[in-house]
């Protein structure tokens, strides 16, 4: 209950507040895993895990286990209620404002020490049968504290990332009973998924290499967790995307066949949900200037894959969404948008790709995104299709010049027409979104590589 949680963070008129003496249980948890050890740890995690949540977040998670959406719950809630029967009122009393609170009080009062000490005792191999719930929920409480932004830095400078890396990335342990797996495994999802929160917001040139390194491995087994919530997912791969704009070590990791990096992001690219779709494709694009990954998008089925990626855009720019239930699968404007990036990074000065991407459709790809009215589809177009005129073989150049020449020699001209001209230009609805917006000054980019490619077109 939300008052109990609250008389336990700052105290009330018939009980003083407890958070610090919690802290102190640390002391009694010892290095063993017995079971007295395991049953005390378990109840202190399972205290600090609902005091850095909402009720309304823990029923959510509740209903998710139990393959339930909110709104069968209601349908059973008013049945319920309808033969007399009581029911859980009062879900909306708990606010993310009090949980953010109530999660700094809980790091001034020595709660990570404890959680900690719970990970390294209950985290063993030895301790896995006894300790597996303990364990669960001691990362859970982790993970919650980490959503909220002002609890990162002392969550990171207090060794939080590498403790929860370790746990995410050490093997399930053998001979448990699928309940007991069930808990190891959702522990290493939620330490992984506590590794995602710290990571989505943290600079990574703050983290040392080994610190950055040693988080990839756990986020990419998240990514192909099965029973990994969309949320858990989408987080670790906005994770991912942070730490592969650190440089070659990061991408290096993340491609490295023995973590399955490039076929995790790859898999979730074929999500349902819209964001992890999104996501997992501008995760796969920050990694456009790898070696291992540019080798990956020369093959025929990868470029068919991405350049239907970048096709398929829609009028909006982000079409972010609530709830996860609330999702539209369709285009998308930014999936569309690293995609065409990926494409045009890859081919830079890479002949061989500049061949397979024409032979795979690229060229009516490129006229369909210059036609786009969106200038950061068109700039990524503009590049794409200037390093295959640069790069490509001489039939890859002509298809792209036999799709492309006619609609670029109407946009440069509508570039100097004055502006009483340009409503009698004829051209198709699709076409008058470019010619309204070719004179403004976020089009100047791009018509500086459309001039660019036209001259290298022309010097056939």
């Amino acid at each position: 209950k939300t008052g109990v949680k609250e008389e336990l963070v700052s105290g009330s008129g018939r009980c003083v507040a407890a958070l610090e003496r919690l802290g102190r249980l640390e002391g009694l948890l010892g290095a063993g895993a017995d079971a007295g050890a395991a049953g005390m740890a378990y109840g202190l995690a399972h205290i600090y895990m609902h005091l850095s949540v909402t009720v309304d977040e823990l029923h959510r998670e509740a209903l998710a286990e139990k393959d339930m959406t909110p709104e069968q719950y209601d349908q059973l809630k008013q049945l319920q209620e309808a033969h007399g029967q009581k029911t859980q009122d009062g879900l909306g009393n708990d606010t993310p404002d009090a949980v953010r609170a109530r999660v700094l009080r809980m790091l001034d009062a020595g709660a990570l020490a404890a959680l900690l000490k719970i990970l390294e005792v209950c985290g063993g191999d030895s301790a896995a049968k006894v300790s597996g719930l303990a364990l669960r929920t001691a990362a859970h409480a982790l993970a919650n504290m980490a959503a909220v932004e002002a609890a990162r830095g002392r969550m990171l400078s207090q060794g939080v990332l590498p403790s929860l890396s370790r746990l995410a990335s050490a093997d399930t342990p053998s001979g448990l009973n699928a309940a007991e797996e069930k808990d190891y495994n959702m522990a290493r999802a939620h330490a992984a998924h506590g590794c995602g929160k710290l990571l989505i917001t943290t600079n990574p040139a703050a983290l040392s290499e080994t610190t950055r390194l040693g988080a990839i491995p756990a986020l990419l087994w998240l990514c192909r967790f099965t029973e990994a919530s969309n949320l858990m997912q989408f987080e670790a791969l906005l994770a991912l995307t942070n730490l592969a704009s650190a440089g070659a070590p990061e991408q290096a990791t993340m491609t490295a066949r023995k973590h399955r990096g490039l076929q995790s992001l790859a898999f979730l690219q074929s999500s349902e949900h819209r964001l992890v779709r999104r996501a997992a494709t501008e995760c796969l694009s920050n990694l456009a200037t790898s070696e291992v990954f540019a080798e990956r998008l020369k093959a025929s089925d990868q470029v068919r894959l991405w350049v239907a990626f970048a096709e398929d855009w829609d009028d909006g720019e982000y079409g972010e969404v609530e709830h996860e239930e609330d999702v539209e699968v369709g285009p998308d404007y930014r999936t569309a948008r690293a995609a065409a990036g990926a494409l045009a990074t890859v081919t830079f000065d890479n002949a061989a790709a500049c061949d397979r991407h024409i032979q795979e459709g690229a060229a009516a790809a490129v006229l369909s995104l210059l036609s786009s009215g969106k200038p950061e589809l068109m700039h990524r177009a503009a590049v794409w299709a200037l390093n295959i005129a640069r790069a490509g073989a001489a039939d890859s150049r002509a298809a792209l010049r036999d799709a492309i020449s006619d609609y670029l020699g109407m946009i440069r001209m509508v570039a100097t027409m004055d502006a009483a001209s340009l409503g009698s230009v004829n051209v198709s609805d699709e076409q008058r979104a470019v010619v309204d917006l070719i004179q403004t000054p976020q089009m100047a980019p791009v018509m500086g590589l459309v001039d660019e490619l036209v001259g290298v077109l022309a010097a056939e």
